[in-house]
């Protein structure tokens, strides 16, 4: 199936090749800004599980056993639904949509995938701000201005325009920040926890922001696996 995948693509890509080329030549700047984009946060990410790669921290693990014990179910399941490593004899009776995309790549590179979880979480992350990204550029860009906003812009498109900024700004307050409630509310979280999540603030600080805060405890499946990461929008995905 994945070869059909890719003769399609390579196929179409044939078929298209002129429209292709006139775009790649006229846009390369925006592709490889977004790119970069893309490589810093992953980057970042990785240096962040690279400084706590552990997953199986009784404690501060977190969801990170459940979430690892799923990903080797369905990488190990011959038939689906994949087995339920809690429960013998059992099936995940869950939502495993988002391990199943993960697993893909994991099995065809032949992966170990303890070492392959921590590869994945920042790939995820760099797909959530590349959707912010695109969602702030592409409101700016696509929403009506008047003539008075418009005035000032530059005639030739910038790479590094207002959409830019747009799409950063976007990035920060979504895939960074989170809600500014809840961010303001994490700076309180110990005083507001219950005390044995004190000792751990980042605990209650993940529970109050959606933003990086929620990235940073590392959880596959309630915050990366419910949605299509490549969107990056909470639509469903099993």
């Amino acid at each position: 199936m994945l070869g059909g995948i890719v003769l399609l693509g390579v196929l179409c890509a044939i078929l298209q090749r002129k429209a292709l080329k006139e775009e790649l030549k006229a846009k390369w700047q925006y592709f490889l800004t977004v790119e970069l984009l893309a490589l810093v946060a992953f980057t970042a990410f990785l240096l962040i599980r690279l400084g706590n790669p552990d997953l199986w921290h009784p404690y501060k693990g977190g969801e990170k056993p459940m979430d690892f014990s799923y990903l080797n179910a369905v990488l190990k399941s011959a038939t689906f639904p994949p087995y339920d490593p809690w429960f013998e004899g059992g099936y995940i009776n869950y939502y495993y949509y988002g391990f199943v995309i993960a697993a893909m790549p994991i099995k065809l590179l032949g992966i170990i995938p303890a070492i392959a979880y921590n590869i994945v979480l920042p790939i995820w992350y760099s797909l959530l701000v590349l959707g912010a990204f695109s969602v702030g550029w592409n409101l700016y860009e696509g929403i009506p201005r008047s003539r008075a906003l418009r005035a000032g812009e530059p005639r030739t498109k910038r790479v590094l325009g207002n959409a830019f900024w747009a799409g950063l700004v976007t990035v920060l307050v979504l895939a960074v920040l989170g809600t500014w409630a809840r961010s303001g509310r994490s700076w309180r979280g110990t005083k507001e926890s219950r005390p044995v999540e004190r000792c751990w603030p980042m605990r209650d600080w993940d529970r109050r922001s959606p933003g990086l805060s929620r990235a940073l405890s590392s959880s596959l499946r309630a915050h990366r696996c419910r949605s299509i990461p490549a969107i990056g929008t909470g639509i469903p995905a099993g």
